[in-house]
């Protein structure tokens, strides 16, 4: 015992304490490996990895592909997952979570293209910001790539198609925004009169799959926009030396112009152009390069 006339400290042993280290048990072995396109780095992950661990490149456009290409084989396979819940809770409630299930993917799609569409402006435009939502509507998206790039959504969808991907965008706002119960603003923004206000939206298993056909088309017409910005900054490893590639100018109307021998020196774009056989050309891209033929 210690102390002072202040205070005073006792000790008396007890039972000695001890420690038992119990192991955590081993997670499987990840399935998924990725290579990152940039430093060739390969690395495993559960979910979405949009950047590489090692460099940070920014692999969005591998993510976005991943997640449609999930969301698909969900629903080519609702017959077995349907089959399967039947059996463990009855065809009732196998019935509404397939339908939630369904309705869900509505939100993947566009939540998926949302962030896919604001990297490829990034690149574009890195200096201009935009909303959060901005890309989760039809007209608004459509407006931000035609201003700065002189293309918008109907380049790539026709009239009936834009129509179309509008309604699947507005049904998917009002699942999750208003429990898919239909209202006047949902009548107004969708231009879909087959319902009344106070129904519930119905979304079938070929709808699903018609926002998924649609939203890869845009993405195609908008992953060659954002080709320039790489080919501007020196990035040359996408450029097919090959290939002949329609181009368009700053002053043209359209791709009035063939080039080939398309390569980065010195920083500067540099091609051969018929009918100027043999002549290097100096100059820069309009808005994109058109896939090679």
């Amino acid at each position: 015992m210690r102390g002072n006339k202040y205070v005073q400290i006792t000790y008396k042993p007890g039972k000695k304490i001890s420690f038992v280290n119990n192991p955590i048990g081993q997670r499987p072995e990840w399935e998924l490996e990725i290579t990152c396109e940039k430093c060739q780095t390969r690395y495993s992950v559960i979910g979405s990895a949009y950047f590489c661990p090692c460099c940070g490149h920014n692999a969005v456009e591998r993510v976005f592909n991943e997640s449609l290409d999930t969301v698909q084989k969900m629903i080519e396979s609702f017959e077995e997952i349907f089959s399967t819940f039947e059996k463990s809770y009855g065809k009732d409630k196998a019935e509404s979570m397939c339908r939630s299930m369904i309705e869900g993917t509505l939100g993947d799609i566009v939540s998926a293209f949302q962030k896919y569409a604001e990297e490829i402006y990034k690149q574009i435009i890195p200096t201009k910001k935009v909303r959060v939502n901005d890309f989760q509507i039809i007209e608004k998206g459509s407006n931000l790539f035609k201003e700065v790039t002189g293309k918008g959504y109907d380049s790539w969808l026709s009239h009936d198609e834009i129509e179309d991907i509008n309604m699947l965008f507005q049904q998917r706002h009002i699942i999750e925004h208003n429990n898919g119960l239909i209202d006047e603003r949902y009548i107004q923004n969708s231009g879909n009169i087959s319902y009344r206000a106070g129904q519930r939206v119905i979304v079938k298993n070929q709808d699903a799959m018609r926002l998924l056909r649609y939203v890869r088309k845009l993405s195609d017409g908008l992953s060659k926009l954002g080709v320039y910005n790489k080919y501007r900054n020196g990035d040359d490893r996408l450029i097919d030396r090959r290939a002949v590639y329609g181009v368009k100018f700053p002053d043209d109307e359209d791709f009035q112009n063939l080039v080939m021998d398309v390569h980065i020196h010195k920083g500067n774009l540099r091609f051969l152009s018929p009918p100027d056989r043999g002549h290097e050309n100096t100059g820069k891209l309009g808005t994109w390069i058109s896939d090679h033929t």
